[in-house]
């Protein structure tokens, strides 16, 4: 589970992030981060899950995808070398691509394999 401090809670940020950060693009998603500030350097980043009722209109199959979001970051914060690079992020927001369907179902494996992908590069 995230902790408090790490959660992207406040709409502005999610719209600063979207505004001034850059993104990088997979298959099925995007990942938006900024730079951090010399504040919040030693931390990790703000982090936040999106995922448009044009996936589903189902809030089940959203948040559980989102669930499975969190989980992947977790694990891959906990690697010490890898909690390194994200110290020089101050926002990471995780969305599903506008052109992805319901019509996919996601499993967790390739889930991970896509956003260790996209958290790597």
């Amino acid at each position: 589970m995230l902790t408090k401090e790490e959660r992207l809670k406040y709409s502005g940020l999610f719209q600063q992030a979207f505004d001034k950060g850059k993104s990088r693009y997979s298959k099925h998603f995007r990942l938006t981060f900024t730079k951090t500030r010399d504040s919040y350097k030693d931390k990790l980043p703000f982090v936040g899950f999106t995922i448009s009722k044009n996936y589903s209109k189902s809030a089940v199959k959203r948040n559980r995808i989102k669930r499975q979001l969190r989980e992947i970051y977790r694990l891959y914060r906990q690697d010490q070398a890898q909690a390194e690079k994200l110290q020089d992020i101050g926002l990471l927001v995780f969305s599903l691509k506008k052109s992805t369907t319901a019509a996919i179902e996601f499993n967790y494996q390739e889930l991970k394999k896509e956003i260790e992908s996209l958290l790597k590069a």
